[in-house]
């Protein structure tokens, strides 16, 4: 049977060891595929081919016989416990991957099958789980048919009378051969097909010896194939290179390192490598790492190494006896995204390889080459280890505090590895050396993103409890989207001139890059396990780093409108005004969330209560998750309940704000319509000031006249202006607004201080208008008046 949507095979049948003695097997690609939701006839007609009888003894293992909606045979169960199977005998079972029992089965299922016995395979395969797989694979070996995909997502499965051949491996794998060896025209669509299916029995590394036997037919045929930045791939319109690639990639992942080819490509990327010496060098680390809690990607830990390999040059790591038990891994390559799922590659898709350091001596080596780091795992406890390299380049490296710009520019950034990168004690970035050649001042940036690494720890409530650093690099490529999050951040800036590695190392310290920033966010809800997130999806508390970034560091506010449409107050406003005119049923919290209005709702806290509410807030929740018990507040909240992140979200913002909040979090239908927050937290709070949104201004203080000195008054401060707010954290902007056609004063942008221009024409008796505003939403403005008189 094929799905109508994707021309993908979702049920077929075979032998077991395609030996037609040994059992029946019938694979189903979903679970409603069987049953009485495919029709009585249908479940019939497998059960009864499956058997090789009619009124068959079947035994369900997780499967329902009620819900099978057949009659005319003997359903039995799994026996109990699953040990005692040597008596039972059946003539098909009915295995559902879901249940815990199919994996237990394994062997009994196994020997069922060697003695003709049939099998029904139920899944849904992207929510099966690995081991469920791994015994599927197993008992499917030799039959022809393997899980290789999610599985479909169709309401309905129309049966076709004929389908295609190409849809089975062999015959896919021949007719690319013929028309290889010009004896078989196929149509495009044809060849995609044949493709399609081919690349799934590749990805699931079901390759009979046959089919390995056209495959490296083909592989030789064609040779390596290339892609690079002027000869991109697309899959659609060349869709037999793209699985020969795939199926190149496997073979280069597998082969030992002395046979380990350099790839053709990769002096495209990730780069030519530069003349230099191979190295001896032993790298020290501490390889104790802590549990995967409360930490970005915790599963693993990332140990530089300062060191390039060659593409398809073999080199070795030695480690000491007792850390070759620590479950430590070689990682070849920071470029780590598998990019099959793109439609096109504008680099090889594959091009990172890993080796397990469980041996003293272990050699390794990568097509592509590399910067070698060891990836240390959580909970590991190897303690103190050096592990001494041979035979790999140095790469370019700066370390903040350690290393000098003159050391930089005279020898460093001229290291011969192809990928270098700047490092501090929170942040690493990599960058191509041919770009790094041209950093002169790297200490600027590596100090930059070390700051907003520290500023965003200090206002998330992370600085006490960062184990481990973040690290970001721009790809060529990347598996989704624009960018992740990850470990590293990856961004695509790929279509990008020059792939815009500036956005880390010009952009980024200019003005913020807010690709960066997002993703960025993703690792501390990751490093906060996802304990602060309230809204109905990830993409919305995500952009306050990116907020507070632009805020404290780039001394940006909303009223900019440069920044990001979720933040700039321009779209906001908008936002809000379609919200407020819609009924109240219709303002629920998810669909705040599916506007700027979800946004609006975290930036209007910071930009009238100030950052340092965050800190405050976020501060204490964390302490406390890593401290249980330790605050009687948060501890008496019932962490069972549904309402749990919402209630210490609101309970820890009213009472470090000292209001309550309650009406600003109902206008984005926050408290209810399946958000709610528990009254117990609403009587902690209730005597609280009320706080319904921004206050206005109340005044601007400053003189009314300003009598100017004679001489020296240049750049010095006359005066300074202040406006009042009854909100504590509000950011203002002031400005001159009038009176000063002739340039010659200046105000503070933040600090309302007023002095004269330097370099200006003298000033003559004049008023000058001056406005503040607080940058908040609704906006208010105050403006007075000032006097200037020459003495």
């Amino acid at each position: 049977m094929v799905s109508s949507s994707k021309q993908e095979t979702i049920a077929g049948a075979g032998y077991a060891g395609d030996a037609r003695e040994r059992g029946r097997i019938v694979a189903l690609a979903h679970t409603s595929l069987f049953g009485s939701a495919a029709g009585s006839a249908w479940t019939k007609n497998i059960l009864t081919w499956a058997a090789r009888k009619e009124g068959a003894k079947v035994m369900l293992i997780g499967a329902n016989e009620k819900e099978l909606g057949v009659s005319g045979f003997q359903f039995v169960p799994p026996p109990k416990p699953v040990g005692a199977t040597a008596s039972v005998r059946v003539d098909v079972l009915v295995a559902n991957l879901h249940n815990a029992l199919f994996v237990e089965m394994e062997t009994f299922i196994a020997e069922h099958l060697k003695k003709g016995g049939g099998l029904v395979l139920l899944a849904t395969p992207w929510a099966a789980s690995k081991a469920a797989l791994a015994s599927t694979q197993r008992l499917l070996e030799g039959s022809g048919l393997a899980y290789v995909s999610a599985g479909p997502h169709d309401a309905s499965f129309p049966i076709h009378a004929a389908v295609s051949p190409y849809l089975n491996a062999l015959p896919a794998a021949e007719a690319l051969l013929e028309e290889e060896a010009g004896t078989l025209k196929l149509s495009l669509a044809d060849r995609q097909l044949c493709c399609a299916t081919l690349e799934a029995c590749i990805d699931a590394r079901v390759l009979g010896e046959t089919l390995k036997t056209q495959l490296n037919t083909l592989h030789f045929r064609k040779g390596w194939i290339t892609i690079d930045k002027e000869h991109l791939l697309r899959k659609a319109k060349q869709p037999v290179e793209a699985m020969i690639a795939r199926y190149q990639s496997q073979i280069l992942q597998t082969l030992p390192p002395e046979k380990t080819p350099a790839h053709p490509s990769a002096s495209d990327y990730p780069g030519a490598v530069g003349e230099g010496p191979a190295l001896t060098r032993a790298v020290e680390f501490n390889a104790n790492t802590g549990p995967d809690k409360f930490i970005n990607h915790g599963d693993k830990t990332r140990i530089s190494t300062g060191l390039y390999a060659r593409p398809g040059v073999a080199f070795q790591v030695v480690l000491p006896a007792s850390a070759t038990g620590a479950g430590l891994q070689l990682e070849v390559g920071i470029h780590t995204d598998v990019n099959w799922p793109l439609a096109h590659w504008r680099r090889c898709p594959q091009i990172s390889r890993t080796f397990s350091l469980n041996a003293v001596e272990t050699k390794a080596a990568n097509a592509f080459g590399g910067l070698i780091s060891i990836l240390v795992p959580a909970d590991c406890s190897a303690g103190a280890v050096s592990a001494v390299f041979s035979g790999a380049v140095e790469a370019p490296v700066f370390t903040l505090g350690r290393t000098t710009e003159a050391e930089w520019n005279a020898r460093v950034k001229n290291a011969p590895g192809a990928w270098g990168y700047l490092e501090t004690p929170k942040w690493t970035g990599y960058f191509p050396s041919d770009f790094l050649r041209t950093l002169e001042h790297p200490e600027a940036v590596a100090t930059y993103w070390q700051r907003v690494l520290d500023t965003a720890d200090t206002i998330l409530g992370y600085s006490a409890w960062r184990r481990r650093g973040e690290s970001m690099l721009v790809d060529r490529d990347v598996v989704v989207g624009y960018g992740h999050a990850g470990y590293p951040v990856m961004m695509g800036y790929g279509a990008e001139s020059l792939e815009n590695h500036n956005a880390l190392a010009g952009r980024g310290p200019e003005k913020g890059d807010w690709g960066f920033l997002h993703e960025l966010g993703h690792t501390f809800q990751d490093s906060w396990d996802g304990n602060y997130g309230i809204a109905s999806h990830g993409e919305v508390d995500v952009n306050l780093v990116p907020a507070l970034v632009l805020s404290l560091i780039h001394n940006r506010t909303a009223w900019d409108n440069n920044s990001h449409g979720t933040f700039d107050a321009n779209k906001r406003i908008a936002d809000l005004q379609k919200w407020n005119a819609r009924p109240e049923a219709e303002r629920t919290w998810p669909e705040a969330c599916k506007t700027s209005v979800g946004y609006d709702f975290y930036f209007t806290l910071a930009e009238c209560f100030g950052w340092t509410l965050y800190q405050k807030v976020f501060g204490r929740w964390m302490n406390w998750l890593q401290q249980p018990g330790s605050d009687p507040a948060l501890d008496a909240l019932d962490a069972r309940s549904p309402n749990a992140k919402r209630d210490r979200f609101f309970l820890l913002f009213c009472q470090e704000s000292g209001r309550n909040l309650l009406p600003h979090f109902k206008r984005y239908g926050l408290g209810s319509g399946g958000y709610e927050i528990s009254p117990q937290v609403f009587t902690q709070t209730a005597g609280l000031p009320v706080w319904s949104g921004n206050q206005p201004i109340t005044a601007l203080e400053g003189p009314a006249e300003i009598r100017l000195p004679r001489r020296g008054s240049e750049g010095e401060p006359l005066a300074v202006f202040r406006a009042l707010d009854p909100d504590p954290g509000t950011v203002f902007t002031y400005r001159i607004i009038s009176g000063n056609e002739k340039g010659c004063f200046e105000i503070g942008l933040r600090t309302g201080r007023l002095s004269r221009r330097k370099g200006g024409d003298s000033p003559g008796a004049c008023t000058l208008g001056i406005e503040v505003q607080d940058n908040c939403i609704p906006l208010s403005t105050r403006q007075g008046l000032c006097r200037i008189l020459p003495q």
